[in-house]
């Protein structure tokens, strides 16, 4: 991986240089300080243990370049995964972010193909993650640390077994590989996409991928930016889990509201993913679902902005309610120089996830850090 990495940077390097530093390579890290501390029923629950560390949260090689007026393309390698075998869906592996070409086909139509933002999980998804401290359950949170515990709950709730609950929260991906039609009209767009699954579809071993992802997404912009609202909807046909299991559709919904008002700006979301218990009997209507409802305040200033954060989920499995969640959380954001992509931080956030009975599983973590995102070929 470390030799692959070398040669692409070698090549970034070399493609920047030739081109006179007309592209751009950007060093995108943010490196944290982080504890973490659980209460009694979640460390039963193993969703985690008390914690300290230093680590990077992000660590990303960022090209970007154009051929000409019409045609520009972007790539971006992550640093901090594994690198992994080469999907069967897009023969890619896990360490590229994005790979992919746009082409201006008119004015306000632009064609993008390779692998490029999915546009999923509302304004949450927008942002980069290295400027997110507190994701909702319906963005991935951390609700899948919590499959050992929640299948017990599951099947003394509903009588079914165990091995018969999958979060639906799995199907969120930020990016994923195939071809985007986006038309842009009075500061608003409209998409179409069409795109791989989030996961390998194989049969022995061999790629069986008969079914693609569907998104129509539509962004606005009114009243000078005051108001910027988006709306999502992704739907496809997951898999049979098993021999004699039906065919899913997995629906991804979200909608939010950006308001810019008095130096401040409000985010709110609402998103629900669902789709039918794949492992459940042919001809089942069972569904798990995730909703998730959040509000995020900030208010950036000359050189400090403070965030907060709230957000309210709900889990459940075959229509039977397994947890209420509710999470906070603060942050502060400091910039030496304001006109410069480097800033310290630090954010505090608790989650709980009261189940139907039982006790409350609860966490906190605490983190201090800096970010860095700059072009280093200037």
């Amino acid at each position: 991986m470390k030799s692959t990495i070398l040669k692409v940077c070698a090549l970034m390097l070399m493609t920047g240089s030739l081109a006179q530093a007309a592209g751009k390579l950007n060093m995108d890290a943010r490196i944290d300080a982080q504890g973490q501390s659980y209460n009694d029923a979640a460390k039963t629950a193993v969703m985690g243990h008390d914690n300290y560390r230093y680590y990077l949260k992000t660590a990303r090689l960022d090209y970007q370049n154009s051929l000409n007026e019409k045609t520009s393309f972007r790539g971006r390698l992550v640093l901090n995964t594994t690198q992994g075998t080469v999907n069967s869906r897009d023969n890619l592996n896990n360490t590229v972010d994005l790979f992919f070409v746009n082409y201006k086909l008119a004015d306000g139509m632009d064609l993008t193909a390779g692998k490029f933002t999915s546009d999923m999980g509302g304004l949450e998804n927008q942002y980069s993650g290295a400027d997110v401290y507190l994701f909702s359950e319906a963005n991935g949170g951390v609700s899948s640390k919590l499959d050992t515990n929640t299948k017990a709950v599951y099947a003394a709730d509903s009588g079914k077994t165990a091995a018969a609950f999958t979060w639906a929260n799995t199907g969120i991906t930020k990016y994923y590989t195939g071809v985007k039609l986006a038309y842009k009209f009075s500061d608003q767009e409209l998409a179409l996409h069409n795109a791989d699954l989030p996961a390998d579809d194989t049969t022995s071993g061999n790629a069986s991928q008969t079914r693609t992802m569907t998104g129509l997404v539509y962004k606005g912009s009114f009243m000078e930016k005051m108001l910027m609202p988006i709306f999502s909807y992704h739907t496809s046909l997951l898999p049979g889990a098993s021999s004699g299991s039906v065919d899913a559709k997995a629906n991804f919904i979200a909608a939010g509201l950006k308001v810019n008002v008095a130096s401040q700006v409000i985010d709110i979301d609402y998103l629900i993913n669902s789709f039918p218990s794949r492992t459940t009997s042919a001809g089942s209507d069972e569904t798990d679902t995730v909703q998730s409802t959040t509000v995020a305040w900030s208010m950036p200033m000359d050189t400090l902005t403070p965030k907060v954060k709230i957000e309210s989920s709900k889990l459940s499995a075959a229509a039977t309610k397994i947890y209420d969640v509710t999470a906070a959380g603060v942050a502060l954001e400091w910039k030496p120089v304001k006109e410069e992509n480097f800033r310290f931080h630090t954010a505090y956030n608790m989650k709980q996830f009261k189940p139907v009975s039982g006790d409350t599983i609860a966490y906190n973590e605490f983190m201090v850090g800096m970010r860095i995102n700059a072009d280093f070929l200037k």
